[in-house]
C-alpha cells in the first residue's frame, strides 16, 4: 500500500551580506570578500586592489583597509622601482662580463 502525503518544504537558502551596509556583498556566481581582511563587501564598500595578483580573479579591498594600506602601497612602489633598478644593473654587468670575456 503506498500512503500519498503533501508536505511543506522548507528550503534554507544563505545570502552573504555586506559587513558595512548589510547589502547583498553576492555578485553572480562569486561573493567578494576584503583580500585584507576578509570581511564580505557590496560593490558599494569596495575597492579594485591596487596591486595586481596576476590571478585569474580580480582582489578587492574594503574602504577601510585600502585606506589603512595607501602608505604602504606607496612604499611599495617605491621598492618595486628599486627591484627595477637593480635588475637594470646586474643586466649591464652580465652584458658587460660577456663582451669582456668573448674578446
Amino acid at each position: 500500500m503506498i500512503k500519498r502525503e503533501t508536505v511543506e518544504v522548507k528550503e534554507v537558502i544563505a545570502t552573504r551580506l555586506c559587513d558595512f551596509c548589510g547589502e547583498e556583498a553576492n555578485e553572480g556566481y562569486r561573493s567578494n570578500n576584503c583580500g585584507l581582511c576578509n570581511r564580505d563587501i557590496c560593490p558599494e564598500h569596495k575597492i579594485t586592489h591596487p596591486i595586481d595578483s596576476g590571478g585569474d580573479y580580480t582582489e578587492y579591498l574594503c574602504l577601510e583597509c585600502f585606506e589603512i594600506s595607501k602608505p604602504f602601497f606607496e612604499e611599495m612602489d617605491k621598492l618595486e622601482q628599486e627591484i627595477e633598478a637593480i635588475a637594470v644593473s646586474m643586466e649591464k654587468i652580465c652584458k658587460d662580463n660577456k663582451e669582456t670575456t668573448s674578446e
